[in-house]
């Protein structure tokens, strides 16, 4: 972390820039082989150790957003986007259950899960490994590469040619996985004036990823069982991961459709080996007649599995199939971010910091540079350089503004009161107008600074005034004659903390991180 500090200053990198590097250079060490010492939450053996993590991720968080320490937890781990350290061991644990489970079948790693042993028990209990069969995958003796030609243009280049008349055979594909958590695919061609397809069910553990890949390889079938054969076969799919899927025959998610796809491609080539075969991406919900076709299809296989014309695939009607690992994937996904989420909002005052909906960093804030995001990321969570903040601090004798001289500098008096940056409020709340068609009266500061639309329009009104950057020192109030900035005053406060936690440490105390809630 030292060594690391140059490149987090003010004059550093960017916030997002600094994520990456925290991520990659500190987590990924003192994070390694956690897989496999990681016991779970409460664990006796393991609860020092995700304390000793939680306090390096809190100065990660720190150092990548400009935060003081008194900064709440919740709200300075949902500013970094650096997920708490149990959250993070957990989430590292469930994956490596997943790596197991899409090693090929035979491989003994992959019987480790949900086993006898110990740690086979603690991956099937952090999975919740209760389902009898998952998704199988195979170490192919002879890789080879799907016999078709995959295109990816631009996309108007890619509109037009799915709106062309094309010769030959011509389908379109789609999967649909609703929120039900029902999957089906469709494909859908024309005969003549009429539209033609298939529909299918796939039942409720698949994702529709898998519902992708699985239209294009009964595309390739249906072209390989047509008679005659044809001489030109286009596909149409609106997911470029299928596509990609479809060019590599390695183990993992959609690996049983590439393979099925080869072999339709080569029965089809045995029949007719000029045949020209293109799977082509095109963009969905542009109005191309075959793409709404087989969306309309592929969600009514999905959602009404009874209809007339809709077939399932072998096996009992509510389970037709293993589990796909992809669907495990997303589960594994949606509880990282949930989890995270519920550990910062217990931990956050819901009156003076709202959480963003999102749980990844604000874009506009992390990419802008690291002195005016600090600004921010301190202003939003409350502790910044204000008269009511250092009040309570104790840093100065009064919550007084040093503008003005009202009784309480605000939050909400520097955004909308403050009679020295008048001008430069006028110019925000107009901005805040045009982006929400609310005016500075239905907002408040913690509001105003959650919503990522006015972001831009915060940064700008930042980086014209000194809110949050200058302080006056008490003797300069009235005639306003010295300074100091924000990071002298953070050095000094900074430097008082370590002061205080030596003297503690001197009598044996011990080293300890309180959270402080807000004030």
């Amino acid at each position: 972390m030292t060594r690391l500090r140059r490149l987090t200053g003010q004059m550093g990198l960017s916030p997002a820039n600094c994520r990456k590097i925290m991520t990659a250079c500190v987590q990924s060490v003192a994070m390694f082989e956690a897989e496999l010492w990681w016991r779970g939450e409460g664990t006796r053996g393991t609860v020092g150790r995700a304390e000793e993590l939680q306090l390096l991720i809190n100065q990660q968080a720190r150092a990548t957003t400009g935060a003081f320490r008194t900064t709440n937890l919740g709200a300075l781990s949902m500013e970094s986007g650096l997920r708490p350290a149990t959250n993070q061991l957990e989430n590292r644990q469930r994956r490596f259950g997943l790596r197991l489970l899409s090693l090929p079948q035979g491989d003994k790693a992959r019987e480790i899960v949900g086993g006898p042993t110990e740690l086979g028990k603690r991956l099937g209990s952090a999975l919740r490994y209760t389902w009898t069969e998952t998704e199988k995958t195979l170490l192919v003796e002879d890789p080879g590469t799907l016999d078709a030609e995959l295109i990816q243009e631009e996309r108007e280049e890619a509109k037009r040619q799915a709106e062309r008349e094309r010769p030959g055979l011509v389908m379109f594909t789609d999967g649909s996985r609703l929120e039900n958590e029902a999957a089906g695919y469709a494909v859908a061609w024309k005969n003549g004036q009429t539209w033609e397809g298939i529909k299918t069910h796939m039942g409720y553990n698949q994702e529709a990823y898998d519902a992708e890949c699985a239209a294009l390889a009964r595309a390739l079938e249906k072209a390989a069982k047509s008679t005659p054969a044809p001489e030109h076969v286009t596909i149409f799919t609106d997911t470029q991961a299928a596509i990609r899927r479809m060019a590599s025959d390695e183990p993992g998610p959609g690996q049983k459709y590439v393979l099925e796809a080869r072999e339709h491609v080569a029965a089809l080539r045995r029949m007719a080996p000029g045949t020209t075969i293109e799977i082509r991406w095109y963009p969905a919900h542009e109005g191309v007649e075959g793409n709404e076709k087989a969306d309309e299809w592929a969600k009514l296989a999905a959602d009404e599995p009874d209809t007339p014309g809709v077939e399932w695939l072998e096996g009992p009607r509510s389970m037709p199939l293993p589990r796909s690992l992809a669907n495990i994937r997303r589960e594994i996904s949606e509880k990282k971010w949930a989890e995270a989420r519920e550990w910062a909002g217990g931990r956050t005052s819901k009156k003076k910091y709202r959480m963003p909906k999102s749980q990844r960093p604000n874009g506009t804030v992390a990419t802008s540079a690291k002195k005016l995001a600090a600004r921010f990321y301190q202003l939003k969570t409350g502790h910044a350089c204000t008269g009511k903040y250092l009040h309570w601090t104790k840093a100065r004798p009064s919550a007084q503004c040093w503008w003005c001289l009202h009784p309480k500098q605000t939050r909400e008096h520097l955004l909308k009161g403050c009679p020295r940056w008048r001008k430069q409020q006028k110019v925000l709340w107009k901005e805040v107008w045009k982006e929400t068609g609310k005016g500075r009266r239905w907002w408040k500061a913690h509001e105003l600074f959650a919503e990522p639309g006015c972001s831009q329009a915060v940064l700008n009104f930042l980086s014209s005034t000194d809110v949050g950057k200058i302080v006056l020192a008490m003797e300069a109030v009235e005639d306003t004659a010295s300074e100091a900035s924000e990071w002298e005053l953070r050095e000094r406060m900074e430097r008082e903390e370590e002061r205080r936690a030596e003297e503690l440490d001197a009598e044996g105390g011990g080293e300890a991180e309180e959270e402080v809630r807000f004030s």
